[in-house]
């Protein structure tokens, strides 16, 4: 059966945007599992993602030798978690804050 243009226009505007969103709530929630398979639970602890928004990952770390440490494995991080996203959007950077929690 037909359906009017506007209505699958709306369908489909709103899928790309909930995709988005999703994309976003996936990576963060995932985000102490990729930390705890290159470094293990105990370091994974110290951190925490905030946001994802336009490619950028934001994340707080408990000191700074951490952030340093994650740092240096930052692109292997992206590359790591791009194949599990699939689909757009994409990480492109990680942007490390040193913060209490």
């Amino acid at each position: 059966m037909f359906q009017p243009l506007k209505k699958i226009i709306s369908q489909r505007v709103n899928q790309y945007v909930f995709k988005k969103e999703i994309a976003a709530f996936n990576l963060i929630s995932e985000w102490q599992s990729f930390v705890c398979q290159e470094f293990g639970p105990e370091i994974s602890e110290k951190t925490q993602a905030t946001s994802f928004r336009d490619g950028v990952l934001k994340v707080n770390v408990s000191h700074s030798a951490l952030l340093q440490e994650l740092r240096l494995r930052e692109q292997k991080f992206i590359t790591k978690i791009n194949k599990v996203l699939k689909n757009p959007p994409k990480l492109e950077r990680i942007i490390y804050k040193i913060s209490r929690f």
